[in-house]
């Protein structure tokens, strides 16, 4: 689900009268109303048109002023107040120099950069919004927390931008490109290519909940793959910590990918990214067609639980697959959270332990 952040344009405060703008008018009547000698009357005219001209300059001077309040909040409004994103290419970011626009995310864009020193690469992920400042330092906060392979690294302190309230990441570069632009490619996965990427990601997800940690955002967008072929989640804006047997209540996650419970009644952490990795499966089988939201849809029609033989019809007759791989989606996406397998259980699963790649 795209995200937005609530940012409220400032109100514009209205063009003020100030005592300047009376001055020149007032003293120039006082002038004509002076007593004699008609000398002030003769003066009355010739500083009267420069007086005019003071109070023109003065309402130029306050239109300017409003003009520019304006910018200023169309400019936090659209969330680009601070540095100009339109020249962040060709500056540098503390000890890192700009490349290129990489990436861009519901809080965020990505940014290649390199060591002004080193030249090593790395990710730049600026906030997208003038208020999202707090959502990349929680972000930074939960990598800190995180040391696998498979999860992508976080290699600085944040960056506070100069003149601004936004705030950049420091992350580790993956070259290869995401699994959503991988797909595009290929249409879909055979099982056996499938099998090496998704046990990685599946590996990365159940290190997340062993550190009680629930992603709430995994999609094809969010795990990119090296050029070695290895397999990195990103993306933790909406990451949080969790505890057993307590609810998460504010609802988020990507259309297509959020489990049924996701709702205002509270739901628990770790089954909702098991419903979000099911469906990542089935998106890398199928094909981009695939919508998590139909399975939700025929749930609500069907009020008996799913088993095997019930899994298959969630795949194309063109496109079988093997009974093994209905084993562990179909216990993936139980309608029941409670019910559904632990990321222990899916990286124990029959399926990864195949021999063939």
């Amino acid at each position: 689900m795209e995200r937005r952040a609530d940012v409220r344009r400032p109100p514009v405060k209205p063009l003020a009268r100030r005592h300047s703008e009376l001055f020149p008018l007032s003293f120039s009547l006082w002038l004509l109303f002076l007593p004699r000698p008609p000398f002030c009357f003769y003066l009355s005219f010739l500083v009267g048109p420069f007086l005019c001209e003071l109070r023109i300059a003065c309402i130029t001077t306050d239109v300017r002023e409003t003009l520019e309040r304006h910018r200023l909040s169309s400019l936090a409004f659209t969330g680009e107040r601070g540095l100009p994103l339109s020249g962040l290419d060709r500056c540098s970011v503390g000890m890192w120099k700009v490349i290129s626009k990489i990436g861009e995310g519901g809080f965020g864009f990505v940014y290649q950069a390199t060591n002004v020193i080193s030249a090593k690469e790395v990710a730049l992920k600026l906030a997208k919004f003038v208020d999202d400042g707090p959502m990349m330092l929680h972000e930074a906060y939960i990598l800190t927390k995180l040391h696998h392979e498979n999860i992508v690294k976080l290699l600085d302190i944040p960056i506070r931008l100069p003149d601004s309230h936004r705030v950049a990441l420091v992350l580790e570069y993956v070259k290869g490109g995401s699994l959503a632009s991988q797909i595009h490619h290929l249409r879909k996965y055979s099982e056996s290519s499938l099998r090496f990427h998704l046990k990685q990601v599946a590996a990365a997800v159940e290190y997340l909940h062993s550190r009680n940690i629930v992603h709430r955002d995994i999609k094809l967008e969010n795990v990119l793959l090296s050029k070695e072929g290895t397999a990195k989640l990103i993306d933790f804006d909406l990451a949080t910590p969790f505890i057993h047997g307590k609810k998460i209540y504010d609802c988020c996650g990507t259309y297509g990918y959020m489990a049924p419970e996701i709702t205002a009644h509270g739901y628990e952490g770790p089954p909702v990214d098991v419903w979000a990795l099911a469906i990542l499966f089935k998106k890398l089988f199928i094909g981009l067609q695939f919508d998590g939201r139909h399975i939700i849809i025929e749930m609500s029609h069907d009020k008996t639980d799913l088993n095997v033989g019930k899994g298959l019809r969630y795949f194309p007759r063109r496109s079988a697959p093997s009974l093994e791989l209905v084993s562990l989606l179909t216990p993936m996406l139980q309608k029941d959270p409670m019910e559904r397998l632990t990321m222990t259980d899916v990286v124990k699963h029959t399926w990864f332990k195949r021999k063939h790649w």
